[in-house]
């Protein structure tokens, strides 16, 4: 793994064209996998003027993708979705689930890029304020912020407790 300050289309020129297609395969199954099992928990409505974009293009053959996108009574919006060209070594794949205002718990934002490499960004998108509800950051982010502490840093590191 390896951070890069670079534009997209940087890491795309600066690499030989190559097949992605496997790769693709894997991980568009991982989001669909994902999305259906967000499905499974809430209620989803297909948003008409995606279904004529559920597939379009070819990606046997060059340029394709899919759009997807969904609401429901606890979900603002859901979109699932890819494009790229697979063949050639460029496909951008994203999942996410914008909640309704009646919940608390984040959003998901998950962006997955091959270009051959891999590259990925996934959040859970605060819907609250985490400096001035230290509560809220507490119950969303706390458990997860010192366990990736850890794993950056290793060791028995501690986070600083709360300023008093």
């Amino acid at each position: 793994m390896s951070e890069t300050l670079r534009h997209v289309e940087q890491m795309v020129d600066e690499n030989p064209r190559t097949d992605v297609s496997e790769t693709f395969t894997e991980w568009r199954a991982l989001l669909t996998e994902l999305k259906d099992r967000l499905a499974a928990r809430f209620e989803l409505t297909r948003d008409p003027s995606t279904v004529d974009l559920e597939h379009y293009g070819d990606p046997e053959t060059g340029p394709a993708g899919s759009l997807a996108a969904y609401t429901g009574p606890e979900v603002d919006w859901l979109v699932h979705s890819w494009i790229g060209d697979p063949g050639t070594g460029f496909v951008n794949l994203h999942l996410t689930l914008w909640l309704g205002p009646q919940a608390r718990v984040p959003h998901l934002a998950i962006a997955l890029l091959l270009w051959p490499e891999g590259w990925f960004y996934v959040d859970a998108v605060p819907r609250g304020d985490m400096v001035g509800d230290g509560d809220y950051f507490d119950s969303y982010y706390a458990e997860l912020t010192e366990r990736l502490v850890r794993a950056l840093w290793g060791g028995d590191r501690v986070l600083p407790g709360p300023v008093a």
